[in-house]
């Protein structure tokens, strides 16, 4: 409660009066206002305000904070009417409330009243929003866990990350392998900033920001904020393919030791997923492997599904090669554009011939003497041969014919 001095200052009024030291009670802003309270004449004061100045000092009257929102860009200060065309005063509108408003109101209207270009600027505002909102996640998520970070008592051990983790997945619904893709992607952003910035600003979307923190996970912080900041400006107009691979030639130029350290960190979490896909079919697939045992398995599963489709097994999942695919081939000596709609009944098999059972090992006979055989022709010319008996052949063997 503010108090009147018991008596005005010296020189106070008084023109040319004696110089006055403010007191504690003036400079503590306890001297009273003559301009505030409220005015003489409130409901003339009132009525003197324009709508805007109104609605700041009251707050919206009843029912029109519905209205208000619907009015979207025009609540927020835009001019009426959304310009998205090519060129236009929305096309590179920031992300934000007042983009969000003229998306709103674009939609309202009906897309079918837009040209293409239009159309076109609407999907190109539709994916800022989307990386704004992506970002504001990103930093809430980071915020998160910084909190729990810092009331943890053993900030490093993995069991306080589970519990990060797992308080993502209750709140927003998430297994638990996309809780921990969505942690792992809000630390990683955290140190750099200035990919956060771009995602926060709609120049990239969440897709490249999460090639920005795969491709430079394997730097310092220094020089992984300094790459990304060179690169956050350029990255919109880049493919995901095209950026990784511009960061991973920077990477290599900078620290060539980088890739072997990434991939020793991506083998720790190396792990064998198998899941059921749309169609009700199974699926299987390795991840984080070292490459050459990759290869290797590859390699082993080829020479498999080559014997399967030599026994008779048909195309199935495998190509007329004998090779995995996908999606499903089509059996040999058809097209693509020949082959009918569905699953290929597979070919009859062809029962194999049956085998004729081997005849038991038995010892070698023992050897008989030879026998010479006098043959005669004539009565003047003889000829002898000595024959020698030849033992059969043993089991498994051929017998070679000269």
């Amino acid at each position: 409660m503010t108090t009147r001095p018991a008596s005005s200052p010296p020189g106070a009024g008084l023109p040319g009066g004696d110089a006055h030291e403010p007191g504690d009670a003036e400079l503590a802003g306890c001297w009273p206002d003559p301009f505030a309270g409220p005015p003489e004449d409130g409901d003339a004061w009132l009525a003197g305000l324009s709508g805007a100045e109104a609605e700041a000092v009251l707050g919206p009257g009843p029912g029109e904070g519905q209205e208000g929102a619907g009015r979207g860009a025009a609540a927020a200060g835009w001019p009426a009417g959304a310009e998205f065309g090519a060129g236009g005063r929305d096309d590179r509108l920031p992300p934000g409330p007042v983009l969000a408003g003229l998306s709103q109101d674009v939609l309202d209207g009906g897309l079918g009243g837009l040209s293409d270009g239009e159309l076109v600027g609407v999907l190109r505002a539709s994916r800022r929003l989307a990386a704004w909102q992506d970002g504001v996640e990103l930093a809430a998520v980071a915020e998160l866990d910084a909190r729990r970070m810092g009331a943890a008592a053993r900030p490093t051990s993995s069991r306080a990350s589970e519990h990060v983790s797992a308080e993502l997945a209750a709140a927003l619904v998430l297994t638990g392998r996309s809780a921990d893709l969505l942690l792992g992607l809000a630390r990683d952003l955290a140190r750099l900033p200035a990919v956060l910035a771009a995602l926060l600003a709609g120049r990239i979307d969440r897709a490249r920001a999460a090639v920005f923190a795969a491709e430079l996970a394997g730097l310092g912080d220094r020089a992984a904020a300094a790459i990304g900041m060179g690169f956050a400006g350029i990255a919109g107009s880049m493919t995901t393919g095209q950026l990784r691979a511009a960061l991973r030639a920077m990477v290599l130029s900078i620290d060539p030791d980088a890739a072997q350290r990434r991939a020793e960190r991506g083998r720790a979490d190396a792990r064998v997923e198998a899941w059921q896909e749309n169609s009700g079919n199974g699926a299987l697939a390795g991840r984080e492997l070292p490459a050459a045992d990759a290869a290797a398995a590859g390699q082993r599963i080829t020479a498999i599904a080559r014997a399967l489709q030599d026994a008779g097994a048909g195309p199935g999942p495998w190509t007329s090669c004998g090779r995995p695919c996908s999606p499903p081939c089509w059996p040999a000596g058809t097209s693509r554009r020949s082959a009918p709609l569905g699953r290929t009944a597979p070919p009859a098999r062809t029962p194999a011939p049956a085998r004729t059972p081997a005849p038991a090992r038995t010892s070698a006979p023992a050897r008989t003497p030879a026998r010479t055989l006098t043959l005669t022709r004539t009565p003047t010319r003889t000829r002898t041969r000595t024959l020698t008996p030849t033992p059969p052949p043993e089991h498994g063997r051929a017998r070679s014919r000269r």
